[in-house]
C-alpha cells in the first residue's frame, strides 16, 4: 500500500476523527483504514473498466512443475501429481468449510472470493486427474543411459594437456 500512497490514490484516516473506518484514539487493532482520494477513484474506475489479461498473471508454477518433472531423471511425476492433488483437496475441504460456515449476506465479497477460490481448486484437480490420464495413455519415455562417447575431458593428452582429436 505504500506505492499506491506515494502515488497518491489514498490517505489514511487519521485516528479520532470520527469519519467512518477512522479507528478510535490509540485503538487499532493491526488495522490501517485509509480513503481513497479522488486520483485513486479515477485510477480505480479505470481498473474496473479494463478486463484482466492471463498474461498479466505471474507464472503456473505446478504446471512449470509437472513440466519439469516429466523431464528431470528420477522424479516419479505420479507421485508429484498425488502430493499435489493430496494439497488441493484438503485446501477446496477447507474452503466448503468456511463457505458452509459464512451465511451473512453482509458477506457477499468474501463469499465471492471463496467461491473463486474452490472453482479454481475444482478446476486443478480436474486438470491434475487430465495429467495422470495423460501419464497413463503416454508414459514418460524412459531415461537415456549414460553415453559411451569420451568427453573432451576423457581425450586430454597427458604429455601435452591439450584435447586430442578421435
Amino acid at each position: 500500500m505504500a506505492a499506491e500512497h506515494r502515488a497518491g490514490l489514498h490517505d489514511p484516516v487519521p485516528a479520532g476523527t470520527g469519519r467512518p473506518g477512522a479507528p478510535a484514539a490509540g485503538k487499532r487493532r493491526g488495522q490501517r483504514p485509509y480513503e481513497i482520494t479522488d486520483p485513486g477513484r479515477t485510477e480505480l474506475a479505470q481498473w474496473f473498466a479494463t478486463p484482466i489479461s492471463r498474461t498479466d498473471r505471474p507464472r503456473d508454477e505446478l504446471a512449470i512443475k509437472l513440466a519439469l518433472a516429466l523431464t528431470t531423471p528420477g522424479v516419479d511425476v505420479r507421485a508429484v501429481v498425488q502430493t499435489q492433488r493430496t494439497a488441493t483437496m484438503r485446501a477446496l475441504q477447507e474452503y466448503t468449510r468456511l463457505k458452509t460456515r459464512d451465511s451473512d449476506a453482509a458477506d457477499l465479497p468474501w463469499r465471492l472470493v471463496l467461491d473463486a477460490m474452490i472453482f479454481q481448486a475444482e478446476a486443478e484437480i480436474r486438470w491434475l486427474d487430465h495429467c495422470e490420464a495423460s501419464l497413463m495413455r503416454y508414459p514418460p519415455p524412459a531415461p537415456k543411459p549414460p553415453s559411451t562417447k569420451p568427453s573432451p575431458a576423457d581425450r586430454l593428452d597427458p604429455d601435452h594437456s591439450e584435447v586430442t582429436s578421435s
